[in-house]
């Protein structure tokens, strides 16, 4: 992992082995007799005084990053967070964030951030680029308010990275650790700093007027700039004025009052949702509007490329489907997409939350309804899960049945299905313990699984926490 800085070749960074080779690998068989072969390959083994904490891993699971609690001299008290990244010891920190680290999109690379508290209380955060740490202390922009996209950011391939960082009273762009002299900035806007296309943009402001910049080249000056980070390609909203448009390179839309949620599909091509000089809601589309409404929220495209999203009438909250809606609700919380087109939603009239399948006719089915639902993750085939709340448990519902045991918290990132539809699974929180099932079946139970569960119709692949040790397991699946 990581050949364009090697960790081996810091000597703060050393791989912690298996405790024992021994214990490299392990068989068992957690469902008891005639249950599922259970192979369990230790990936790490804390020391004494360790305690697992967290675990983030690429979507294949080919990469991981895991944090150990260390006891300090206090009974009770933490002496900090240790950081390995496959397996190799990156070092002990005062804190690192779960919510600051990124892999980039090949996983061939990760950014962290650590934090080192002083005497005085206040912390000093560090950049750090696959167990190396990134230009100069005290950078990083963990002071800017609440709400604010700090980074960092890998560009595609991991080959660059970039920060917020803040230094006497002005913003700066941190790019591969370095700053531009004298590019300071009342304030520098990233959410999304480098395009699918390899170039970087991002917004400074100074005495209120904002600049779009691409590849460090001003594009647009307006009062107000938002780039749409879900674009495929470079689009932003520009206010000038009382004006807002729904801008791109290839040029400005009509003058909007305001301008609110954006959906663009991964191909090209967005819808918004815009406000008129008269105070109504309508929705523009590449083929027109749509509309007028009260408000108009949640936009998105399904993957067959219709655009749905929840609008609100006199008469309640409707989903819109391809241009045409159905009945109206009290509310529509969840929405999720099936491979044939349909649409899959959380909505409620009274007490309890209706599953309603929707169509592009309009048509509405209530197919259950429960005290809640937590998640909604859709299948092939038709296949739908949901956690849900019943009785004051926690429940998995697939395809019309309640399915394993109760528990605490249905781990929403944990739900899948194999690629054939054939087979689910995912981990419910049960006390202290991870259940894992398949197929209603508990296979096992762990301290803690991480996300994601890897499904293919012949094994489950997954990691885990067991006392002091991670785990790579493999459950075998019956065809």
């Amino acid at each position: 992992m990581y050949p364009r800085r090697a960790l081996v070749s810091s000597p703060a960074v050393r791989y912690r082995a298996p405790a024992t080779a021994a214990a490299a690998v392990l068989l068992a068989s957690a469902a008891g007799p005639g249950g599922p072969a259970v192979e369990r390959e230790v990936l790490l083994s804390l020391a004494p005084g360790e305690m697992p904490a967290d675990l983030a891993a690429t979507p294949d699971l080919a990469h991981w990053i895991a944090m150990a609690s260390v006891k300090g001299p206090v009974p009770d008290a933490e002496k900090g967070r240790r950081i390995f990244i496959d397996g190799r010891d990156a070092g002990l920190y005062d804190h690192v964030p779960r919510s600051r680290i990124f892999f980039s999109d090949d996983g061939s690379h990760v950014a962290y951030v650590t934090v080192s508290w002083g005497s005085s209380g206040l912390g000093s955060y560090r950049v750090h680029l696959d167990g190396h740490p990134v230009g100069d202390p005290g950078l990083y922009a963990e002071s800017i308010e609440v709400g604010r996209s700090l980074g960092p950011w890998l560009s595609p391939g991991g080959h660059h990275i970039a920060h917020l960082g803040l230094w006497k009273g002005s913003e700066y762009l941190v790019l591969d650790g370095k700053v531009k002299k004298g590019s300071g900035h009342d304030r520098v806007i990233m959410d999304r700093p480098w395009l699918p296309d390899g170039r970087f943009d991002h917004v400074v402001e100074d005495g209120g007027d904002q600049t779009l910049l691409v590849n460090h080249k001003p594009v647009q000056e307006a009062d107000r700039i938002r780039v749409l980070a879900q674009s495929p390609v470079l689009a932003w909203i520009a206010r000038t004025g009382s004006e807002e448009r729904f801008t791109s390179e290839a040029g400005a839309g009509p003058a909007w009052a305001s301008i609110g949620e954006v959906a663009c599909r991964p191909a090209g091509g967005c819808a918004y949702a815009a406000t008129d000089g008269a105070g109504r809601t309508l929705v523009v589309t590449e083929g027109g509007t749509e509309g007028p409404w009260e408000e108009a929220s949640g936009l998105v495209f399904s993957p067959s490329g219709d655009l749905a999203y929840v609008a609100r009438s006199p008469e309640g909250s409707v989903l819109v489907l391809g241009g045409v809606h159905g009945r109206a609700w009290k509310s529509i919380d969840r929405l999720a997409f099936l491979d044939d087109g349909r649409a899959a939603m959380v909505a409620r009239d009274g007490a309890r939350r209706q599953l309603v399948i929707a169509d592009r006719t309009g048509a509405c089915l209530e197919v259950a309804s429960f005290a809640g639902v937590h998640s909604m993750t859709p299948g092939p085939g038709g296949r739908l899960a949901l956690g849900v709340l019943e009785a004051g448990s926690a429940r998995l519902w697939i395809d019309g049945s309640l399915v394993g045991p109760e528990a605490d918290e249905v781990r929403h990132c944990s739900v899948s299905f194999s690629p054939s539809g054939s087979h689910a699974a995912a981990a419910l929180r049960s006390g202290e313990r991870d259940l894992v099932i398949v197929d209603g079946e508990t296979v096992g139970s762990w301290d803690r699984v991480g996300c994601p569960l890897i499904l293919q119709d012949d094994r489950l692949v997954f990691l885990a926490w067991t006392g002091s040790s991670l785990e790579r397991v493999t459950v075998a699946v019956s065809p």
